[in-house]
């Protein structure tokens, strides 16, 4: 706090309007000036100039006789114990905040004595301060000042310096800052008695409240993880509050911005923070929450469990519950089967063999299972020896041994089934055409050979061994 002039040092005194005014309990006149009559007429008239200011200012005194006979002298006594006067004039500087009372007595030449009493107020120098409402501020926001006035003499003038290079008059006012920063707002507090108080205080002016927003991490969530959630603005003026509604079971805000907390139960929430800064004002922000089952295993199987080689195989993985999707890895697996990232993996085993089959399964938050089952892979069975005999070697009845899966065989049976095919249609091109469609073959023409006459036909040695072609195919 500045003064506006020197310091005096001062007993503490009330405050205007709280306390009351000052008063004495010593047995003097209340009136600042008084006239009394003794004797012949003698009276005195006293006065003070000014009858109330601040403490450490001069006060004059004067008296006046009436009456009585002239000339007249003047002595003085005052409540607060300071040295006598003389004089019908005197000047003090009252150094006692207090309601002083000084007694003037006059006596006249005759021998004639009266006096009176006068009252001076004597207050504390004037102090100051003020309030603000609401501090710290944001841009845009009416801020209240409120003079608040200690000490000094009545009446009082206030005046402000807002630090914008706004001036204002008065006890109280409203004013709106328009750009954010830190001003150095002055109140001046002038009494009547030109003595001036002065209070100074810093205003917090922030920018005005924008972009809310709200975090929900992880989104998506199992029962049982930590959930963070983190509530932020632009703007604003510090300290700022924070209030939550709309959470998930299990989750209480502490009165921070961040907080964490585990969900207990499932389901789908949307969380509504709302952000209060030193002014008052408020803006909200949403975040969708997706609490979800925690991810367990339902069933894993292979289908068939036992199967021969060159058999289709089906691996089937059944999960409930995860946040994030599901990704699986399996090991252990057949020749010819793969590992894929699928709940259904489908293969074809390549070669025999018991076969342990693992299964690992995680969800997008990493919690994961495991599983396993066993597959037995046989190798094909050799087919029954038969009378033929196939293109490796292997004895065949002229059928083919299907194995493996439906509608696969083994090359050599192809190759049976095409050789009987190809002799069918031979044996059955022959039995169609025979030799009756056909000349018989010429004469030879060798030494010893018997020549044919015109109108002979020449017949063929019958062989008892050739065979009769014209007989039907049986």
């Amino acid at each position: 706090m500045a003064w506006a002039s020197t310091p005096v040092p001062h007993l503490p005194g009330p405050v205007r309007g709280v306390g009351g005014p000052l008063t004495s309990s010593a047995p003097f006149p209340p009136a600042h000036s008084a006239s009394a009559l003794a004797g012949a007429g003698l009276s005195v008239i006293a006065s003070a100039n000014p009858n109330a200011t601040d403490l450490g200012l001069n006060v004059t005194f004067s008296a006046s006789a009436q009456g009585g006979t002239s000339p007249y002298n003047y002595s003085w006594r005052f409540s607060d114990g300071t040295t006598p006067g003389f004089g019908p004039t005197l000047t003090r500087k009252l150094l006692m905040a207090e309601v002083l009372h000084a007694t003037v007595w006059g006596n006249d030449s005759s021998g004639q004595s009266s006096n009176t009493t006068v009252n001076v107020t004597v207050n504390f120098s004037p102090d100051a301060s003020f309030e603000v409402k609401p501090t710290p501020t944001d841009v845009g926001v009416p801020v209240y000042f409120a003079a608040v006035n200690y000490g000094g003499t009545a009446p009082f003038q206030d005046s402000w310096n807002l630090g914008d290079g706004t001036t204002a008059k008065g006890t109280s006012l409203h004013h709106t800052y328009s750009a954010p920063g830190t001003y150095l707002v002055t109140l001046f507090d002038n009494d009547s008695v030109g003595r001036m108080g002065e209070s100074q205080a810093y205003l917090e002016v922030g920018a005005s409240l924008s972009s809310p927003s709200l975090t929900a991490l992880p989104s998506v969530a199992e029962v049982g993880d930590e959930l963070w959630l983190n509530a932020s603005i632009q703007g604003g003026s510090a300290p700022f509050t924070y209030a939550f509604s709309g959470l998930p079971t299990g989750c209480l805000p502490n009165g921070n911005a961040t907080f964490g907390c585990f969900p207990n139960s499932t389901g789908t929430f949307v969380v509504n923070a709302t952000i209060y800064d030193a002014s008052g004002l408020s803006m909200s922000a949403l975040a969708g929450v997706t609490v979800a089952p925690s991810l367990s295993l339902v069933n894993f199987s292979a289908s068939p469990s036992n199967l021969s080689v060159g058999r289709a195989l089906s691996l089937d993985l059944l999960t409930s519950g995860g946040a994030g999707g599901v990704s699986v890895v399996y090991s252990g697996l057949p020749g010819g089967c793969l590992s894929s990232n699928t709940s259904t993996l489908q293969c074809v085993p390549s070669s025999p063999g018991t076969f342990v089959v693992n299964v690992s399964a995680m969800d997008g938050r990493g919690h994961k299972v495991v599983a396993s089952t066993t597959v037995i892979v046989t190798p094909i069975a050799s087919p029954p020896p038969t009378g033929g005999t196939s293109p490796s070697g292997n004895t065949t009845n002229g059928t083919s041994k299907l194995h493996g899966n439906a509608g696969s065989s083994t090359p050599w049976d192809l190759y049976a089934l095409v050789a009987v095919a190809i002799g069918a249609v031979l044996l059955l091109a022959v039995y169609r055409s025979g030799p009756k469609g056909h000349p018989s073959p010429p004469p030879s023409k060798g030494r010893g050979a018997a020549t044919p006459t015109q109108g002979s036909r020449s017949t063929p040695p019958s062989d008892p061994d050739e065979e009769d072609l014209d007989a039907p195919v049986t």
